[in-house]
């Protein structure tokens, strides 16, 4: 009755084995690339939101000192040039806020990339390790084949 020998169903058994914990490392290399990703795009937001906070504040701080400038000048803040001027302070940070935001996004972008990359890399070593199985289980001779011909 022909079958396989053990030796044979040991080796299917032994790669089902490896090829099941090398799905397993990848799973969880994967999902610690993710982790890692979502931390570091975390960080950032938090990083633009306490920028913002900060620019408010600050712009917040320069409207009240430059109205009370007005004020103790006999200039009502709400017309002519001293108008220009408190709407030239939140132009400023307005323009401050659309560099930041990029910037943001700039980051966001390049972790966005790393993280790909990270995944490309693991898809890739991971296949080569089923690639590396495989070749363990089947030794395929590719240096001498008895059907080629040689001249």
């Amino acid at each position: 009755m022909g079958g396989f020998a053990p030796q044979a169903i040991m080796t299917v058994i032994g790669l089902g084995l490896n090829a099941i914990q090398t799905q397993r490392q990848a799973r969880a290399t994967r999902a610690q690339v993710e982790t890692e990703a979502a931390a570091n795009a975390a960080d950032v937001e938090a990083q633009r939101a306490a920028a913002a906070r900060d620019r408010e504040a600050r712009l917040r701080r320069a409207l009240a000192a430059q109205r009370a400038r007005f004020a103790a000048g006999g200039l009502d803040p709400a017309q002519g040039s001293a108008a220009a001027v408190l709407d030239g302070l939140v132009a400023e940070a307005e323009r401050e806020a659309e560099e930041d935001r990029e910037q943001v996004n700039s980051r966001l972008g390049l972790l966005e990339r790393r993280r790909r990359q990270r995944l490309d890399l693991l898809a890739a070593d991971r296949d080569r390790a089923a690639l590396g199985l495989f070749r363990r289980a089947l030794p395929i001779r590719t240096t001498s084949c008895p059907h080629s011909r040689t001249a």
